[in-house]
């Protein structure tokens, strides 16, 4: 069995997706190295910043990952202050993450840092190229936890936060 001719086409774009993925992400990984935390630890904290509280669950959801890998980022996230994790009140068997005031300012400069590094991939590019781009990879799937995103966007059970 043969792929048609758009198959063909649609194929010819996996490369791409990785190689644009790899590259947007290594200049990620450079922009917050200095700040001591890994991508993954930033992220991490971005996704708690505009999804609030959150459990082991939801976050590896979020990510990507299982709930094994969750202990090895929170932990260094946890013993810097940056978050901290509760127990619900209703149900002892359920642990909260939720992000610090510090953990909040260190995720606005590293963010910053993040994306001035990306920025450098499109210096090239023209306003309307960046949101042409964004448009039509949206249209593959919704970015999860962008900040204004509605219930349907999110992990199931994720409760937002209140207060901004």
């Amino acid at each position: 069995m043969r792929l048609s001719n758009r198959e063909e086409k649609i194929e010819a774009l996996w490369p791409v997706f990785l190689s644009s993925s790899r590259a947007l992400h290594a200049r990620a990984r450079a922009g917050v190295a200095s700040g001591g935390l890994t991508f993954p630890r930033v992220t991490l904290l971005r996704l708690l910043v505009h999804g609030g509280k959150a459990t082991s669950k939801d976050l590896a959801h979020w990510m990507g990952v299982t709930t094994a890998d969750l202990p090895g980022l929170l932990d260094k996230l946890e013993t810097e202050g940056l978050v901290t994790r509760r127990r619900d009140v209703s149900d002892r068997r359920v642990v909260y993450v939720e992000v610090t005031r510090k953990g909040r300012r260190k995720l606005e400069s590293l963010w910053l840092a993040a994306m001035r590094a990306i920025a450098i991939e499109f210096k090239d590019w023209s306003d309307r190229d960046i949101q042409t781009l964004r448009d039509l990879l949206a249209r593959i799937g919704p970015a999860e936890c962008e900040p204004g995103c509605g219930p349907s966007l999110r992990a199931p059970g994720v409760r937002r936060r209140k207060n901004p």
